[in-house]
């Protein structure tokens, strides 16, 4: 980019700083300025165009250093834009493309550039979502089970395991060859490290990138941190790949939106947060879906973390998100503090989109195993009251227990889809009712190993539920097939 001298030299005019609100800056001049251009201050800062008024020119800075009254500015007669390249993979950067850590990063001329915030593609270029994104994670594969260029809503309370969960999703995608962008939002700088150094020992960067801003960095910088990370999203989403976009999280990105608007004095809404909030937040997700990309689908799939308090799912950003998305996964305090991981609550938790990808079988199993998982419910809320629980209720109780005791998972575990539904199937039909919940998860990693080590076992368990036409003549093979896992659980034990 050209400095200020060279950009003075060639537009001919300039403005001066009138008033600093940090990180707003206003300025009179610059006739031919555009909202979104890119100027450049004489002290060296950056930043770009936000409005214009008959008195001034308001401008944010992404600098954390201050521009004070008096300097020139000059227009850069560019918009905001960020470079996209593979070369970025295994990266750790802010919006601006700028490594955080010391990475050899050089970004060449012929590397192409695009803007960060754009219009969302019209319908005509969109395509039904039929293809299942696997999480790795039976509670959400099987229950709650996400498409891949589905807008998902990852919320609940601080500790409740969101992240965990979140690299989960993101070991599992890494494997199937998907590309993951991770947007940070105004993280603490160690918190940044943790994930870099984790995502690099679990042999995940390589198809991974991180783009991320501290709490000390500026707010007008902050806030442009899931726009830059979308946008990385759509060059690859143009590659025809697959990607999957991770925003954590907006309600912070809102409290800094808020901020900057409440320095320049726009009017507040409800909570003080700007009125355009959801317009942006809005603007923003409607960029992820699924896309026809010269004859191939390629989705960009998008999880945004919301934070909560108590579970309050009323929170003005957190219900707007409710609003904007195709569902949420909601982790609850209560359960987590019970053990359970992830705490996901199955009730409360919602999926729009997600089941018209399951294939005839999974959406089978779906089906029966939410009746029987809220007849459980119901029969766990009627034991609470002491009453004499009949032999029917009681099996009942035992197996939603197994269940959800299946459903628990080491957050560095990732169960293969096939084994998910097999060993399910067995528990809802009875197969494992003479036998303890911590057996049953015993069976469920000796499977997992054989499933992984053993191409023929791999094909048949596959095979099993490819070639069912529904769950019923599913159900019926898994009897056929019972012998020969009890024959290998037996070996194993």
């Amino acid at each position: 980019m050209k400095n200020f001298d060279d950009l003075l030299q060639e537009t001919k005019e300039y403005g001066v700083v009138s008033e600093v609100k940090f990180p707003i800056i206003k300025c009179v001049g610059l006739p031919s300025v555009r909202p979104d251009d890119l100027v450049i201050f004489e002290t060296g800062q950056h930043g770009y165009v936000t409005s214009l008024t008959q008195e001034n020119v308001e401008i944010v800075t992404f600098s954390r250093e201050i521009v004070k009254p008096g300097v020139r500015v000059v227009r850069t007669g560019e918009r905001l834009s960020i470079p996209v390249n593979e070369k970025f993979l295994g990266k750790v950067v802010t919006p601006l493309i700028e490594p955080i850590f010391d990475d050899d990063l050089e970004i060449t001329d012929d590397v192409e550039r695009r803007p960060v915030d754009i219009e969302p593609i019209k319908i005509d270029r969109r395509v039904r979502i039929t293809r299942q994104m696997f999480t790795g994670v039976s509670l959400v594969d099987v229950m709650l089970p996400l498409g891949k260029g589905q807008r998902e809503l990852v919320v609940g309370d601080r500790q409740t395991g969101k992240t965990w969960a979140l690299l989960n999703f993101m070991k599992t995608q890494v494997e199937l060859g998907s590309i993951v962008v991770y947007a940070l939002i105004g993280k603490e700088k160690t918190e940044i490290a943790r994930m870099r150094d984790f995502l690099t020992k679990s042999g995940m960067m390589q198809n991974v990138i991180i783009l991320a801003t501290s709490a000390d960095d500026s707010p007008s910088l902050i806030t442009l941190t899931p726009y830059s990370a979308m946008t990385m999203a759509e060059y690859f989403r143009d590659k025809q790949k697959d990607v999957l976009v991770i925003l954590d999280d907006l309600t912070t990105h809102a409290m800094y939106h808020r901020e900057i608007s409440l320095l320049a004095m726009r009017f507040p809404g409800r909570d003080s947060y700007p009125g355009d909030v959801f317009f942006k937040h809005a603007r923003l997700l409607e960029r992820a879906g699924n896309y026809d990309v010269q004859g191939k689908e390629a989705a960009i799939t998008c999880l945004s973390v919301a934070g909560t308090i108590n579970n309050r799912l009323t929170g003005y950003i957190v219900s707007n998100l409710i609003g904007i998305t195709d569902g949420h996964l909601l982790f609850d305090t209560e359960l987590f503090n019970r053990g359970q991981r992830p705490a996901i609550d199955l009730f409360l938790s919602v999926t729009r989109v997600g089941k018209q990808t399951q294939n005839k079988v999974a959406r089978g199993l779906n089906r029966d195993m939410m009746m029987m998982m809220s007849r459980y419910e119901e029969a766990l809320d009627f034991s609470h009251f002491g009453a004499e629980l009949s032999d029917e209720k009681k099996t009942l109780l035992a197996r939603g227990e197994k269940v959800l005791h299946f459903f628990q998972q080491k957050h560095t575990l990732i169960v293969p889809h096939s084994v998910q539904v097999l060993l399910l199937t067995m528990i809802y039909d009875e197969h494992f009712d003479d036998v303890e919940s911590a057996e049953i998860i015993r069976r469920r990693d000796v499977l997992i190993e054989k499933y992984s080590s053993d191409d023929s076992i791999r094909k048949e368990i596959n095979d099993l539920m490819n070639n069912a036409k529904d769950f019923d003549e599913y159900r019926s093979k898994v009897k056929t097939f019972q012998t020969y896992l009890n024959q290998l659980w037996q070996q194993q034990s």
